[in-house]
């Protein structure tokens, strides 16, 4: 299994007005926060899209007019299916997967994800892990990547959007008897204390 064989998956929202970062807009108002939702996803597309991977992005409308630009890079689009984000990660998982190749799954939350982080993941599933996680700061996480099976019950039952996101997916991990790594963990941007953490840390 070999870095150049893995595929990434990033999850992002249309950037649409008062549709996201809707708990940072509650702080600084709806223009402002999609302002901070750009930055957030232009620098994660632009980090993973120059890692030498195939990267496919799951959205809510993968025909936004925004994401034109990053489909002449090479990412493909695709919509979310599913009725909780559970379902929606495991679907976007399962059709992604292959038998050959791991599969990474991320967020557009975290400028700090980068091509060394993915190097990492797939260092420690080459190393014999059947997953990896990136923890966030906030107790959720903010990348999961799979060697094998992609199991459901790994998004079955989790209080997304809470600070036992990790805790509960640990615990369904050890349940099914699988060996993972966590790798460092990164910061995740939903409030404003999370954005000007971000400032602090990558000045």
């Amino acid at each position: 299994m070999q870095l150049n064989q893995a595929k990434v998956i990033v999850f992002a929202r249309a950037p649409v007005k008062g549709q996201v970062k809707t708990r940072l807009a509650a702080a600084v108002g709806d223009d402002r926060a999609l302002a901070v939702y750009f930055e957030l996803l232009g620098s994660v597309l632009q980090e993973i899209s120059g890692c030498g991977l195939p990267v496919c992005c799951y959205s809510d409308n993968p025909n936004d007019a925004y994401f034109d630009f990053w489909k002449e890079k090479g990412i493909a689009f695709h919509r979310q299916t599913g009725d909780n984000l559970g379902e929606r990660m495991f679907n976007a998982l399962k059709t992604e997967k292959t038998d050959l190749a791991p599969v990474i799954l991320m967020g557009s939350d975290c400028p700090q994800l980068s091509c060394e982080v993915i190097r990492k993941a797939v260092d420690d599933l080459n190393k014999g892990k059947q997953v990896v996680i990136v923890p966030a700061t906030d107790g959720g996480y903010v990348l999961i990547a799979f060697a094998g099976k992609i199991h459901a019950s790994l998004f079955e039952g989790i209080n997304w959007s809470s600070e036992i996101v990790l805790q509960q997916t640990e615990e369904k991990l050890k349940l099914l008897g699988l060996s993972f790594s966590l790798l460092e963990p990164l910061l995740d941007i939903d409030t404003l204390d999370d954005y000007e953490n971000w400032l602090r840390v990558s000045q």
